[in-house]
């Protein structure tokens, strides 16, 4: 459902899923780039400045493995750099676990607190489409106070 919202404000974006059923151009024909791979493929295959294509990740597999994977990943790559910014859906016992796991694998705090979970402005969403509004709304007012130079 984000890619909905983007499709409607004419935003670019890419798909990442390690199903082929999830990422593909029948299903998001506007997106930039579907991407299919195991998340370790994906990360051997980005560096530094290639994930600087990317003004935000959204974490919103289905499995909280891959997702734990691409976060400790995405983190080690992205260092000290502000861009891309990273989000996670999930609840706050996950976050707690992502965040022991990054602390133990090496990944410094303060990388570690660069990312956000739960995503999504607080809107009492709940349907898939509201959330993905929410989520959207929150780039969207995040990019909104980076581009404000009174903020």
């Amino acid at each position: 459902c984000v890619a909905i919202v983007a499709d409607s404000l004419g935003w670019d974006y890419s798909v990442f899923d390690v199903r082929k059923d999830y990422s593909n151009n029948e299903k998001y024909p506007l997106a930039v780039e579907t991407i299919t791979s195991s998340a370790k493929l994906f990360l051997d295959s980005e560096n530094s400045e290639s994930i600087k294509r990317f003004s935000d990740i959204l974490l919103l597999g289905h499995d909280w493995a891959v997702d734990q994977e691409l976060l400790l990943g995405l983190l080690k790559i992205k260092g000290e750099e502000n861009r891309p910014r990273i989000g996670a859906i999930g609840s706050k016992s996950k976050w707690s676990s992502f965040r022991n796991e990054a602390l133990e694998n090496g990944i410094k705090e303060s990388w570690f607190n660069s990312a956000r979970c739960p995503i999504g402005l607080e809107i009492g969403a709940e349907t898939p489409e509201e959330i993905g509004l929410a989520v959207c709304a929150e780039i969207l007012v995040l990019d909104k106070n980076i581009s404000d130079p009174e903020n």
